[in-house]
């Protein structure tokens, strides 16, 4: 299982942001579409599960298109209103543990497809 996001041309149109910010967003504080196929095909598990999207039944065709860019196997996109109102914890204090910290995966974020400038 893993967060799955919209990518930035998405996000940009959803929440009106600029592209800067929007590539922030979907590509560093969360993993657009490519990003997770990509995440899974390294993992290479027995089923993916997407979450962390909110239904945009207008979209949700491109955003698993957008997987499938770079991830063929099993696939689960899941989300409930249950995880969209579920109470959230205390904001995370910046500290990573050594074990995440060593297991992180290089190169899954894409470069931005415009200028940050």
């Amino acid at each position: 299982m893993h967060e799955y996001f919209f990518t930035p041309e998405q996000w940009q149109a959803i929440a009106g942001f600029p592209y800067k910010q929007a590539y922030c967003v979907t590509s560093k504080i969360h993993t657009p579409p490519d990003g997770f196929g990509k995440l899974m095909s390294m993992v290479k598990p027995r089923m993916a599960v997407a979450y962390h999207y909110w239904n945009h039944r207008d979209i949700e065709l491109e955003k698993y298109g957008g997987v499938r860019k770079t991830y063929d196997g099993p696939l689960t996109m899941g989300t409930s209103k249950a995880w969209d109102t579920a109470p959230r914890g205390e904001p995370d204090t910046g500290l990573s543990s050594k074990w995440l910290t060593e297991g992180a995966l290089k190169g899954v974020i894409p470069p931005p497809k415009q200028p940050l400038d």
